[in-house]
């Protein structure tokens, strides 16, 4: 009973439930309408995304795939970070800003996030699944998603950027 739990345990950050067909915005669909305040105190709506290259990141630091994900985030944020016409952002679901900042500090990370208590912005991308990354063109339509079981490595996102931006 108790190894039965801890798998629960294990599994429920990543995926909620495990029905087929559950909503998630897939390449093709445009950006939907939301704001967000980041941890450096900035508001920032869907429309800064808009001429830019952009990666958005779910996460929750409770999840074991985000946990091995969010380095490789850090990886590109460092990569493209003076690029003034790519974005790199990561927002928590389910997770507030003490939590997510502690967890920042402890493992050396300066990606920009936006701390959610709520599901409010996740909702707007998708029902359940955690890690996701979605790579969104410069018109605001997304252009790549990676689901939870499909953690990409750095070298995979920085070439679908590379290739969304024209390099």
């Amino acid at each position: 009973m108790v190894f039965v739990s801890l798998i629960l345990i294990c599994t429920a950050c990543i995926r909620d439930n495990s029905e087929e067909g559950t909503f998630i915005l897939k390449s093709g669909d445009k950006l939907p309408v939301f704001s967000i305040t980041l941890n450096n105190g900035l508001e920032v709506t869907n429309e800064e995304f808009r001429g830019k290259v952009s990666l958005i990141v779910f996460f929750n630091t409770g999840c074991p795939d985000c946990r091995k994900e969010l380095p490789v985030i850090q990886e590109v944020y460092e990569y493209f970070k003076e690029y003034d016409d790519i974005k790199v952002l990561a927002i928590s679901r389910e997770q507030g800003y003490n939590d997510v900042c502690q967890y920042w500090a402890s493992n050396d990370l300066s990606v920009p996030f936006s701390a959610q208590d709520e599901r409010y912005v996740y909702d707007k991308f998708s029902e359940n699944g955690i890690p996701l990354i979605f790579i969104i063109n410069k018109n605001l339509v997304i252009y790549k998603v990676w689901k939870e079981n499909e953690c990409p490595d750095k070298y995979q996102i920085i070439c679908t950027i590379e290739s969304v931006n024209d390099f």
